[in-house]
C-alpha cells in the first residue's frame, strides 16, 4: 500500500503511530493519550510483546486501534 492511499471517513489522510520495541509501560499511555487528541487512527506496535499494558491512558484507547507486527518489515508493509 502506498501511504496517500490510506484515508479516513472524511476523506483525508489517516494518521497512524508506529511503535517500536516499546520498553516501558508509562509511555504507551502518554502516546496513546497524546494520538487520541491528534485525532490518529491506529497505533501499529512492532515487537515481542503482545500485551502492551497502556497504563495511564485515561479510557482513550477505547478509541484507538492496535495493530501488532512482529517486525517492523511488516509494519512498514503494512503502510
Amino acid at each position: 500500500n502506498n501511504n496517500n492511499d490510506i484515508k479516513n471517513s472524511a476523506g483525508r489522510p489517516e494518521m497512524v503511530i508506529l511503535v517500536y520495541d516499546i520498553q516501558k509501560k508509562k509511555n504507551i499511555g502518554t502516546i496513546v493519550r497524546s494520538a487520541v487528541a491528534f485525532g490518529v487512527a491506529k497505533i501499529l506496535i512492532v515487537g515481542k510483546r503482545k500485551d502492551v499494558k497502556t497504563f495511564g491512558h485515561q479510557r482513550t484507547r477505547d478509541f484507538m486501534q492496535f495493530i501488532y507486527f512482529d517486525k517492523l518489515e511488516e509494519a512498514v508493509n503494512y503502510l
